[in-house]
């Protein structure tokens, strides 16, 4: 397991509304544990919408940085907190928040979700698409009815044994050494009832085999995990694991309701058996988990540092 990069700064988008700020608390938690600067951003829209989410929309950089600056000031002492005005009109938000990355030299990106529509936008649509294809960086998703943790002690991290979903370990491992937090392992087998696409028709044709196989892979499953624990903690990083069984968005959520401050988990992989959190189910998580979401892109084993 590579240790990544230190995440040194987190970029935050901000609309101007209450509700994209309800990210602010967990972004501020990581800032402090990290020691990361907070970069708040507004990039002015082309045409904008009168009003955002139910309050004025910040029309003018004026504005924009009048907003910033106050943002920044009720954040509270001991961080480091710049902010980023984007004065030229976009027609497209996203790209422009996407190429800002690169620009700022972000190492996470947070974002508020603005319910069940927002989560399919952020991580399947046209927000996620375009910033996942140019800054392939962690996004952490929160949504604005989820209360940051006191402190962040333990993180779940999903595994399906894909160097996909391993991704997620350099990443969690150096939270944890920030944090002083231990890392919980879960990974989901399915049972026959909650296979799904071509493996469910494929079990209904040859169930014995396909529960064997099943068996075969939760007994594999133990095996790996009780290997990732070791190397964790040989990394001093307190470390457990568990094998669930059943529907992989339903066993995640569930097992996030105990003992975990943030899930971090793969947030692309392939299809398949094996793929238990990728598309819908990852979406699910984020929309179903008490907890926020570090999602972390299988492209990139560590936070995109640019120095």
């Amino acid at each position: 397991m590579s240790r990544p990069a230190d995440f040194r700064r987190i970029m935050v988008p901000l609309d101007g509304s209450r509700l994209a700020e309800s990210v602010l608390p967990m972004v501020t938690l990581l800032a402090r544990d990290l020691g990361a600067q907070i970069w708040l951003l507004h990039v002015v829209e082309e045409r904008p919408p009168q009003a955002v989410h139910g309050e004025p929309h910040l029309t003018s950089a004026a504005a924009a940085e009048a907003y910033l600056a106050d943002v920044a000031a009720r954040l509270g002492p001991g961080l480091a907190v710049e902010t980023h005005v984007h004065s030229h009109q976009e027609p497209n938000v996203a790209a422009s928040i996407a190429l800002h990355v690169v620009e700022l030299r972000a190492d996470m990106i947070a974002f508020c979700t603005h319910g069940p529509n927002d989560v399919r936008r952020v991580v399947a649509g046209s927000m996620g698409q375009q910033v996942g294809r140019r800054a392939t960086i962690p996004v952490l998703l929160v949504r604005p009815q989820q209360r940051a943790p006191a402190q962040i002690g333990q993180l779940l991290v999903p595994l399906d044994g894909t160097p996909a979903a391993a991704c997620a370990l350099p990443v969690a491992a150096t939270l944890a050494r920030a944090c002083g937090a231990g890392i919980r392992l879960v990974r989901v087998v399915p049972t026959v009832g909650t296979l799904t696409g071509d493996d469910a028709i494929s079990s209904r044709l040859t169930p014995t085999a396909t529960a064997a196989t099943l068996d075969a892979e939760q007994e594999q499953a133990q095996t790996d995990l009780a290997a990732a624990v070791e190397q964790l903690a040989a990394a001093g990083i307190p470390a457990r694991a568990e094998v669930r069984r059943g529907d992989p968005t339903r066993m995640l959520v569930e097992a996030a309701q105990t003992a975990t401050d943030l899930i971090v988990i793969a947030g692309h992989g392939r299809t398949g058996l094996g793929a238990l959190w990728v598309g819908s189910v990852a979406a699910g998580v984020v929309n179903k988990a008490p907890q926020a979401v570090l999602l972390v892109p299988v492209a990139e084993a560590a936070p995109a540092t640019k120095r």
